[in-house]
């Protein structure tokens, strides 16, 4: 039995459990090829990192004036009142007609004003006054001569139907110009009234001077109709010009648009109601100025002004 006993001591040592540490296997090995424990997160995408191929976020306000793209008709001017006097679905401030509905905006010549309203197709204009009588003032750079002037509703109103009542664009002075203006007779005693513009404007004597635009009717007569008149008028004295009549009377509620040319070679008056009605007159007299509105007997309102000129 003696014998017996170192062989069992030595068995036993086999079984020896040195401090309970697991057994060493493949995955513990240290070696040149082997991965560290975290080795899978190295190259990982930072939890903030944007795609590389994500697609941009779009401006869905090109000119930031707080009106979305899909609904502001002037998508790269800043128009917040997107005010669109012709209601053609371009805004005024990129219209190149603010004042005549021009869907397409056609511009053959490539002048900024559109076929619809350029005066000089094929040469170089440009739209130098537009005025939609927004707000609730008279704008500013225009001057009145009598009258009772406001802004309200979009338009320019005359409310006196007192005689001669004027109001001119101060801050205008040009050699050439092709003016335009729509007018609405609100209302006016039976007798003479007459509405329109002048061209070459400079204040003075009653009318003043410049080249008279203007229907003219007496609606308390017998004759229905009334009559286109393109005057020349020297410090409030009518010189010389041409008459046409009209099938139109100038009754209350009466709406026509009114354009005049000045060149200085020859004055022209248009209007436009059911027809369109054209006078004009040779006159070299009078060479340069400004734009007035004239009501005379009624009370009248204006849509617009606008003065289209030749580029400088």
């Amino acid at each position: 039995m003696r014998a017996l006993l170192p062989l069992l001591v030595t068995l036993g040592a086999c079984n020896f459990d040195p401090g309970g540490l697991p057994a060493a296997g493949p995955a513990d090995a240290v070696g040149p090829d082997a991965e560290p424990a975290d080795a899978a997160t190295i190259d990982a995408t930072p939890p903030d990192a944007e795609p590389v191929d994500a697609t941009p976020i779009e401006d869905d306000d090109d000119d930031d004036d707080t009106v979305l793209d899909v609904v502001d008709n002037c998508v790269a001017i800043a128009n917040l009142d997107q005010h669109d006097e012709d209601a053609d679905g371009d805004g005024d401030v990129c219209d190149n007609c603010p004042h005549i509905a021009n869907a397409t905006q056609d511009n053959t010549d490539g002048d900024g004003v559109g076929n619809a309203c350029d005066p000089r197709a094929g040469m170089a204009d440009r739209i130098a006054l537009f005025e939609p009588f927004t707000g609730a003032a008279v704008p500013a750079g225009w001057t009145a001569v009598g009258g009772t002037w406001s802004v309200s509703g979009d338009e320019l109103h005359q409310t006196s139907t007192a005689g001669n009542l004027i109001l001119y664009f101060a801050a205008g002075a040009w050699t050439q110009m092709h003016a335009t203006t729509t007018i609405d007779l609100d209302s006016g005693p039976t007798g003479v009234r007459s509405a329109g513009l002048l061209t070459f404007y400079a204040p003075g004597t009653m009318f003043g001077t410049g080249y008279l635009c203007s229907i003219v009717d007496d609606i308390g007569d017998n004759n229905p109709a009334a009559q286109l008149v393109t005057r020349y008028v020297n410090d409030g004295t009518l010189v010389g010009g041409d008459v046409d009549g009209m099938a139109e009377q100038l009754v209350n509620g009466f709406t026509f648009r009114s354009t005049g040319r000045a060149d200085g070679v020859t004055p022209t008056c248009e209007v436009l109601t059911t027809a369109n009605v054209l006078s004009s007159f040779g006159e070299t007299t009078h060479t340069s100025g400004s734009l007035a509105l004239r009501s005379n007997g009624v009370a009248a309102s204006f849509r617009y002004a606008v003065v289209i000129t030749p580029m400088p």
